[in-house]
């Protein structure tokens, strides 16, 4: 889009946990920062919902001086209001977005039609340029460094912003315990947030690694500049895998039954692995059986291959010859 309309001005209005694009994507001019009420069931100190009404009029009379010209709402949980509500208070000519609660906010409303969620954004960024394609080319301030060698180096992200999500601990464990045997073709390292801080540090003492097995990104620039210095990623549905995908990293991204892969998974050289069960897709933050099937089902063993696969499709580097 910004290629498209090189002299225009785009801010984003994002939640804090998104805060930090600003700094990554070139063609952003403005971040404005808003902390909706129960943004995401598992964080702490949420604020209340007295205090979300002046940060509103706060938001409201920053985005009226900039006098924009379309307002898009790239919120993709059907029937969210909230970014609905950030296109109204930007009083934007044209408000784009998609239906569910509060369309009335809107003056283009663009029906989902699209199974990903990345082909539903692109759907409503259609509304205002209907010929634009998808490029992934210079999309953030981080580009991709090729490997250093013959020993394939992988990061290994056990986080996700729920349980469901998750894979069991122990797997993890068992899985560093393998890499650990393939000493000299591969190395391997964890990596997290803040927030993953702790996991990782018990992950890294069950499977008696050292401290240098972890690294715990504390800024997206950060974890953009370590997923782009390896081979392969292995993760989970979560935002690791995307961002494996922004700067050309291989994935392996192993699915719950939360969410549809087919519309959530990140793009890019992203290979899926995902058990299918009856209750899938449930979106529930806590399994409620009394074993996580969808995600016990799937084995350190076909977890390996998938690597193995991944790494097979990425040739090693060659080593210059004599000069």
């Amino acid at each position: 889009m910004a290629d498209r309309l090189p002299h225009a001005a785009i801010d984003l209005v994002v939640s804090p946990l998104n805060s930090g694009w600003g700094e990554l994507l070139p063609w952003v001019r403005r971040v404005y920062v808003v902390d909706f009420p129960a943004y995401r069931a598992t964080r702490k100190g949420r604020l209340s919902k007295l205090r979300i009404v002046p940060d509103l009029g706060w938001l409201a009379l920053r985005l009226l001086r900039s006098r924009y010209d379309a307002a898009i709402d790239l919120r993709t949980a059907h029937g969210d209001w909230r970014g609905k509500l950030v296109t109204f208070l930007s009083r934007a000519r044209r408000r784009i977005g998609g239906t569910g609660n509060g369309t009335w906010m809107l003056t283009d409303i663009v029906p989902d039609k699209a199974m990903h969620q990345g082909d539903v954004l692109l759907e409503r960024l259609r509304a205002l340029l209907p010929d634009l394609e998808p490029s992934f080319d210079h999309i953030v301030n981080v580009s991709r460094t090729s490997p250093g060698g013959p020993v394939r180096h992988i990061l290994l992200h056990p986080g996700a912003g729920v349980p469901s999500k998750k894979w069991p601990a122990e797997n993890w464990v068992e899985l560093a315990s393998e890499l650990r045997h393939r000493t000299g073709s591969v190395s391997f390292q964890f990596i997290g947030g803040k927030g993953d801080a702790d996991d990782i540090r018990s992950l890294c003492e069950s499977a008696h690694l050292p401290m240098k097995s972890q690294i715990i990104a504390q800024s997206l620039r950060e974890a953009l500049e370590q997923i782009a210095k390896c081979d392969l990623l292995v993760g989970l549905d979560s935002a690791a895998p995307h961002l494996a995908a922004l700067v050309g990293t291989p994935c392996v991204t192993i699915f719950s039954a939360a969410n549809e892969p087919a519309r959530w998974r990140a793009l890019g050289r992203n290979d899926i692995l995902h058990y299918p069960v009856p209750c899938s897709p449930c979106r529930l933050a806590n399994c409620k059986l009394l074993t996580h099937l969808c995600m016990e089902s799937i084995t350190v063993r076909q977890v390996l291959a998938a690597l193995d696969a991944a790494l097979a499709r990425t040739p090693v580097p060659l080593a210059p010859g004599p000069q």
